[in-house]
C-alpha cells in the first residue's frame, strides 16, 4: 500500500512544473524512501505535458533491473 507523498518528493516528481529555472534533479536517500517511484512519475508527467507525438525511453543498468523497479510498478501505478 503506497502512502501520501512527503513534500519533498512531491518536490522531486514536479521539479519540471516550477517557476524556477532548473535543468535537472538529482535525488539522493535511503534505501525505500520513494525516489525511483516519484522520479518515473515525474518522468511521465513532465513527457506527456511538455511534449506531443515525441518517443522517450526508460533506461536501465540491466533489462531485468529496469522492468522490476520501473517497467512492471509504473504499470500499476498508471
Amino acid at each position: 500500500m503506497y502512502q501520501e507523498f512527503s513534500p519533498k518528493q512531491l518536490r522531486a516528481m514536479l521539479w519540471w512544473n516550477t517557476k524556477q529555472n532548473y535543468d535537472a534533479v538529482i535525488c539522493d536517500g535511503s534505501v525505500r524512501s520513494g525516489k525511483t517511484l516519484c522520479m518515473t512519475i515525474g518522468f511521465v508527467l513532465w513527457s506527456c505535458s511538455r511534449f506531443s507525438g515525441q518517443t522517450f525511453a526508460f533506461c536501465g543498468k540491466t533489462i531485468d533491473s529496469l522492468m522490476r523497479n520501473i517497467v512492471t510498478p509504473v504499470q500499476k501505478w498508471l
